[in-house]
């Protein structure tokens, strides 16, 4: 498909900007097409101009990160892509209609100054090789930039969603205009993807995974303090507290099992329900680089979220992690998740959690060792080479 390997220029469309404390799949990718010798241009979701005029802790919270993100204009962060996070004059906010319709988030990707296209151009990223398409919104720019190849990775549930039929729409307009599509979910392959794409041949499994940098991580690594007072057992959730997290589990869960300790890592992005129990620890966001350091000091690997039409297509990059640390992964029974032969243990209602729990501190070292055997087949690193081998790099 491609011509011989000579250094490519990208433009990598996705949602979250590159940020200490959170890294998914577009940050893994694009950062290994830039090891790879190639020019990538990664492009964050547009952030409102104003978008400090939102009180809530966690909009304020990244309204200052972003902010510095935005100052820096288009820069080259430390993984290798040139990162910008572009100003939209058009918000999108959940609580105020219009601003919270598809209509708002597809105006807003183009309704950026300076202009995405202007920078893009200014950075030599006119008819780039590749235009790596996550971030529908941006479909406006492949007939701006006319990119030789067009690839579109789906890796949510958006598809899933009648309340967002503009941006489902775009979707489909994206996979059927792309040469190849990847998505990280089988069922939404089976349900959505294969048949809107308008070419089942064209499009690829791809599901997430773990970086091999978690696999030269030291066997002892200094306890972190604020988890030093907490007793064991420590069953440890890594993640984004919104409302696709079951909190009324977790806290029946919590008051089945006093004796376990139940810690919560990540950014909080919604009040939490009345009577928390005692033994669940919220420790707000961490770097990503010190993750690795609390799940030493755990004993299970938790994902508790509420069953869904969107969360029955997860593929929870956390749960590979989990592995690659050699501790027990215990997840809600989605669908997707059950599809995969993988030793995570599954579980419905609190019972069932509470079994797989108390399964999970019954391991042995061998047992958990096949654990790190799993996440080292399962790395970014071959997903990547995947990628290289379908679309010609």
């Amino acid at each position: 498909m491609w011509l011989p390997y000579r250094m490519k220029r990208i433009v990598y469309a996705s949602y979250n900007p590159f940020t200490p404390e959170v890294w998914v799949g577009a940050h893994y990718y694009s950062s290994l097409m830039a090891k790879d010798g190639h020019d990538v241009f990664y492009l964050a979701d547009p952030d409102f101009i104003l978008h400090h005029i939102d009180r809530r802790r966690h909009v304020q919270e990244g309204c200052r990160e972003w902010y510095y993100i935005k100052k820096r204009g288009p820069a080259r962060v430390p993984e290798g892509p040139v990162q910008y996070l572009p100003n939209s004059l058009i918000p999108t906010l959940r609580r105020f209609w219009p601003f919270n319709t598809p209509w708002s988030a597809l105006v807003a990707a183009r309704a950026t100054w300076p202009s995405v296209k202007g920078i893009a151009r200014k950075l030599g990223f006119s008819e780039p090789d590749l235009f790596w398409m996550e971030n529908v919104r941006y479909l406006y720019l492949v007939e701006k930039l006319k990119p030789g190849l067009l690839v579109q990775r789906v890796h949510d549930m958006t598809l899933a969603s009648p309340a967002e039929q503009n941006i489902r729409n775009l979707f489909v307009e994206s996979m059927r205009r792309s040469s190849v599509v990847f998505c990280m979910s089988k069922s939404l392959m089976d349900d959505y993807v294969s048949e809107l794409s308008g070419d089942p041949r064209k499009v690829h499994y791809l599901p997430n995974g773990v970086s091999s940098e978690w696999f030269r991580i030291p066997d002892k690594l200094p306890e972190p303090a604020d988890l030093s007072s907490i007793p064991r057992p420590r069953v440890t959730m890594v993640g984004v507290y919104e409302f696709w997290v079951d909190y009324q589990k977790l806290w029946q869960l919590a008051r089945i099992l006093p004796d376990v300790s139940f810690v919560m890592i990540g950014p909080v992005r919604i009040i939490l329900p009345a009577n928390k129990p005692g033994n669940v620890h919220f420790l707000g966001k961490r770097p990503h680089s010190l993750v690795p350091s609390y799940l030493r000091h755990s004993d299970v690997g938790l994902s508790i979220f509420a069953r869904t039409t969107f969360t029955e297509y997860v593929n929870l990059i956390k749960l590979y992690e989990y592995l690659a640390m050699g501790l027990p992964a215990v997840s809600t029974a989605h669908r997707e998740l059950s599809l995969i032969d993988a030793p995570w243990r599954l579980a419905d209602s609190t019972e069932d959690f509470v079994r797989a729990i108390r399964q999970s501190l019954e391991l042995s070292h061998d047992e958990r060792k096949s654990l790190i055997d799993f996440a080292r087949e399962n790395t970014w690193e071959k997903r990547y080479e995947t990628v290289k081998e379908v679309i010609g790099f």
